[in-house]
């Protein structure tokens, strides 16, 4: 019979592991339930159905569950980017709930956010970070207000349906490297190469999870003298994913092949605006930022980026201790998760966006929590800036409340504005038949004429779409003579030219001045030409 003491020494093994797994569960719902109360007032927020929630949801004809529609969407690209898991699971909400609520998909949408903070908290402790250290560097990615985008635009599923894939597999390919067992390794291995692709075709901004496997299996592998076989495993999950990349390169092209920008100016701010606003407080993040037009506007992020760098990379190296070989394997990870979003190859006409930065920030937060050593101090200081960045979401979160809310908040902010904001915001009001928005539309446009100019916007279309504006607003008004002296020039510039006039983009200018047949009638009446009365 064991004595009490040996019966003692065997329990406490066990005893210190269920405590641990006690402890991680408690500090997993302590950051579900802060996350959760983050963003919980925006379940109630309505659909943006004019900011891409109407195409992929309201107005989508392929959202029923049908054979036909889920092969469309495995081999066809929807708005120019190949991603059949969010439309399946759009698909899969709008069978269950229907589209009369936006409730469902929010709750769907948090869900998956939820999570992903899980899941990177566990990464972070398979990375040896400690459980405090872990949830706090989970916490501060989770509440950033930059995850508000994602979080609570519900077409923007992609990126929490990403994460979540993109997380899970990086977490199993530490189970497989850690593990010794073979058939445990090719089941990691496996799952890994499954969740990796699922990641991609969620969104592919995921695609360089093939060359994080590559890197992070060279500079920080705990198994310094694998075996050949080890290093064959390998190619299980990079296959996947290589594979995964390929094929959504291959659709996307088909409406998107994109194209090569030769702007250094682009690459070198976001190389530095993803890393910084990961860990620093945004108090104005904007779904639409203004396009990056040269150098010198940016100035002071260049500054503060690279300083911030190099005393990190100054404290890694003297303070730390950390070994070069750590330091470049991370920076190459970090680097090559930020390769899709840098701008050097153009799909969007968006420069940066705060969406873009979901999986960057997650690699810049765990990887500042790995240089940074734990203390009383340090804990305090993310404590802090965790209350910050909370503030700043809060701060920011209403400005998805509804369509109306979000095009107003965006074009009465200062400084200069991307034309696009203009652009949807008109199309938006002009479907509301909104005279006091078109009115607020055109006096933002007249103050910003000027700066709007640029190779893909004439001051012609600026003037145009300005004419336009005032005119549907006074025709909304029933102020004809007025409607009649603004719209004349535009009516006699197409007959004297024989085409549409060049407006801003927007699907509804062409047909502005022709929707309403009865008033053309009459202003036929009035004009030496005549105006079609039918679309």
């Amino acid at each position: 019979m064991l004595s009490a003491d040996s019966q003692s020494d065997a329990t406490a093994p066990c005893q210190q592991a269920w405590r641990a797994r006690r402890g991680n569960a408690i500090l997993v719902a302590m950051l579900l339930a802060i996350t959760a109360v983050n963003f919980c007032r925006t379940v109630n927020y309505d659909f943006l159905d004019h900011w891409d929630d109407g195409v992929f949801i309201l107005e989508n004809p392929r959202l029923d569950w049908t054979f036909e529609n889920l092969r469309h969407y495995a081999t066809q690209p929807f708005q120019d980017l190949y991603t059949p898991l969010p439309m399946y699971s759009l698909m899969a909400d709008n069978a269950l709930f229907g589209h009369q609520s936006p409730l469902p998909y929010h709750l769907h949408n948090l869900a998956l956010h939820l999570a992903c903070a899980a899941l990177l908290y566990w990464i972070a402790r398979k990375l040896r970070l400690s459980p405090t250290w872990a949830f706090l560097a989970a916490l501060l990615w989770s509440v950033n207000p930059q995850k508000s985008e994602s979080v609570v635009w519900i077409t923007e599923r992609k990126d929490v349906q990403c994460g979540l894939f993109a997380f899970a597999a990086f977490l199993m390919f530490l189970f497989e490297l850690d593990c010794i067992t073979t058939w445990k390794q090719v089941y990691y291995a496996i799952i890994c190469g499954i969740l990796a692709a699922l990641a991609i075709f969620a969104k592919p901004a995921a695609a360089p999870l093939t060359g994080i496997f590559v890197v992070y299996a060279l500079a920080f592998n705990p198994r310094k003298n694998a075996r050949t076989r080890e290093w064959l495993l390998l190619l299980i999950p990079v296959g996947c994913a290589l594979a995964a990349t390929a094929w959504s390169a291959y659709v996307t092209t088909k409406t998107n092949p994109g194209a090569f920008s030769w702007s250094p100016a682009v690459p070198l701010h976001n190389l530095l605006w993803y890393p910084v606003t990961a860990v620093l407080p945004n108090f104005g993040v904007n779904p639409i930022y203004p396009n990056i037009t040269g150098f010198k506007e940016y100035w002071a992020l260049y500054l503060i980026g690279v300083l911030l760098l190099g005393v990190l990379l100054w404290y890694a190296l003297a303070i730390r201790h950390i070994a070069w070989q750590s330091l470049l394997g991370g920076a190459l990870i970090l680097g090559g998760t930020m390769l899709p979003v840098l701008g050097m190859w153009v799909y969007t006409n968006f420069d940066y966006c705060d969406r873009y930065n979901y999986l960057v920030s997650a690699v810049a937060v765990v990887g500042l929590a790995l240089i940074i050593p734990e203390n009383r101090h340090t804990r305090l200081g993310a404590v802090l800036l965790i209350a910050l960045m909370m503030l700043a979401t809060q701060l920011n979160l209403d400005v998805w409340h509804d369509t109306q809310t979000f095009w107003r908040t965006l074009i009465a902010r200062d400084g200069r504005v991307n034309p696009k904001v203009f652009e949807v915001a008109a199309n938006d009001a002009l479907i509301r038949d909104d005279a006091e928005d078109l009115d607020n539309i055109v006096g933002f446009l007249r103050q910003h004429r000027n700066s709007l100019e640029s190779p893909r916007l004439s001051l012609q279309q600026v003037d145009n779409t300005i004419v336009l504006l005032e005119s549907h607003a006074s025709l909304l008004r029933e102020e004809r003579s007025r409607f009649l002296a603004q719209i004349a020039p535009l009516m006699l510039q197409e007959a004297a030219t024989g085409a549409e006039p060049p407006f801003m983009r927007g699907q509804n200018y062409p047909l502005i001045y022709r929707r309403n047949a009865d008033f053309a009638l009459r202003l036929n009446q009035f004009l030496p030409l005549q105006i079609p009365t039918n679309p």
